[in-house]
């Protein structure tokens, strides 16, 4: 554990966080987890004997000293109370204001309180079970088209990041020129610019240095074009 380093913490035992673990395990993600949760009879039965753990309170800072937080990729508060979220979110902020924390909000009001707490991402699963839901209803094959891809995510098809800073090829260029859907086989599906998320950009739209460029496909494709994006920097 003295080692880890760029991992995620996953705070909790429940449903949720069995969920959370399932996803950044499918695959062929390679992400390093530990979990921490007062729960060890729970963990044992859903977790391997290889996976990382700390049966103790999670929103200790001390724990989350001892579980290199301030080395941490990410941070799942995955609890079942609300508020248990929020006091971890609370202290994995005081010690790592740069953490990236996602949070759980079993109450859609918690939400706010949770942004307030220093949450960078609150899952609301009420209302996307909820939107799920109407639109299963209102427009039921895009419903399970949804559906479909995010079941196959896993393998099949995959979300991709590609920062400009980290690939400075990219910036400047045009979607037209980049031509990833017909020389990469990956489709650009959405640019995230000063917080803002800019959904399907024409082929017009220039890509500037604190741009990224959210892609969707396989994720062998995805990484074969991360490799020729380096590639393309190093010359």
């Amino acid at each position: 554990m003295k080692k880890l380093s760029q991992h995620v913490i996953i705070c909790g035992a429940g449903s949720v966080a069995q969920q959370v673990y399932k996803q950044l395990t499918a695959g062929e993600n390679d992400v390093d987890i530990l979990f921490i949760s007062e729960k060890g009879d729970e963990l044992s039965e859903i977790l391997g004997d290889d996976v990382l753990r700390l049966i103790a309170d999670p929103a200790d800072n001390r724990i989350l000293q001892k579980a290199r937080l301030t080395e941490a990729r990410a941070l799942i508060a995955a609890m079942e109370e609300d508020s248990q979220n929020v006091f971890i979110t609370l202290a994995a902020k005081s010690l790592n204001g740069s953490i990236e924390v996602s949070a759980i909000a079993a109450q859609e009001d918690s939400g706010e309180i949770l942004r307030r707490a220093g949450a960078d991402h609150i899952i609301i699963p009420s209302v996307i079970g909820g939107r799920e839901a109407a639109m299963s209803v209102l427009c039921p094959s895009g419903a399970e088209y949804i559906s479909e891809l995010l079941q196959t995510a896993s393998d099949a098809f995959s979300i991709g990041e590609l920062p400009v800073n980290e690939y400075p090829y990219l910036k400047g260029k045009t979607l037209e020129k980049l031509q990833l859907h017909d020389q990469d086989q990956v489709i650009p599906a959405a640019v995230s610019r000063e917080g803002r998320l800019v959904s399907n950009p024409g082929n017009s739209f220039h890509l500037q240095t604190e741009d990224v460029l959210l892609v969707l496909g396989k994720q062998e494709d995805i990484r074969n074009l991360q490799e020729k994006l380096l590639a393309a920097d190093r010359h």
